[in-house]
């Protein structure tokens, strides 16, 4: 029968697991220029593919955040309806979009924001076309066609 490492290692009394972790805090704290000289060479030794596996793991977060996003808004342009996921925007109401996302210190921060506190109704989804023409034009000629 194979025994696996978790069955051998005996459970520790509450003491005993704040003791050891008193006592690896004070190993790293005393060797803390060591530990940060490997790290730092690890780091060199292996620098593509870290940042190759940060990219990875950066880019499925960015999609998921952009999910919970456009589900959170909609999923659809408000002007005309567009719901390919690939062509939608988030769009401030009010205007001054460029100004609140420099606030942030990173994409990954404002959509936190976006996802978590943002409002309803200070933002909308809408489509590029739809997105450029308020910009452009001030408003969406789906809108403008709508009041002939």
């Amino acid at each position: 029968m194979l025994v696996s490492n978790s069955m051998k290692r005996k459970e520790l009394t509450p003491e005993q697991r704040e003791r050891k972790r008193l006592t690896q805090r004070a190993y790293w704290e005393r060797n803390k220029e060591e530990r940060n000289a490997a790290q730092r060479e690890y780091y060199h030794r292996n620098k593509e593919s870290i940042r190759t596996k940060q990219r990875v793991v950066n880019r499925e977060a960015y999609k998921q955040q952009r999910i919970a996003i456009l589900a959170k808004f909609g999923g659809r342009c408000v002007c005309c309806g567009e719901s390919t996921e690939v062509f939608l925007d988030v769009d401030h109401v009010n205007g001054g979009g460029n100004k609140h996302r420099k606030q942030f210190r990173s994409i990954h921060s404002y959509n936190q924001f976006l996802i978590e506190e943002a409002k309803l109704e200070d933002f909308q989804i809408l489509c590029k076309n739809c997105n450029y023409a308020k910009f452009r034009l001030g408003q969406c000629p789906h809108q403008l066609d709508a009041r002939f």
